[in-house]
């Protein structure tokens, strides 16, 4: 990540933002993340993933169009699963790269 001990995050820019993985990613964490993407667009140069925390939540989010808000927010609907928070289906942060997640996890890449 090119950091070092003591190192500001202030002033670092995010190129990836990561919402799910099976931790944070509950129905009502989904709904507060459509709740703040609507009628928005992610900006130009960030990548969104959005990963339902299990197929009965990511049934529940689609039966109510969270994912159409993502999408039209420019996001990406994935799968349920770990995702970025251990790099599965190639969902990775490019290297040296930086990114918003809440995931509780802090694997690099």
């Amino acid at each position: 990540m090119a950091m070092a001990r003591g190192d500001r995050l202030l002033g670092k820019s995010v190129s990836t933002v990561f919402i799910g993985s099976c931790t944070n990613a509950r129905l009502e964490d989904l709904r507060a993340a459509a709740t703040v993407l609507r009628d928005r667009r992610v900006a130009d140069g960030i990548t969104l993933y959005v990963v339902p925390g299990s197929q009965a939540v990511k049934r529940s989010a689609e039966a109510e169009g969270i994912d159409a808000v993502v999408r039209s927010a420019g996001g990406r609907w994935g799968e349920p699963s770990c995702s970025m928070c251990l790099g599965v289906n190639g969902d990775l942060a490019p290297a040296g790269s930086y990114t918003a997640t809440t995931s509780n996890r802090n694997f690099e890449g």
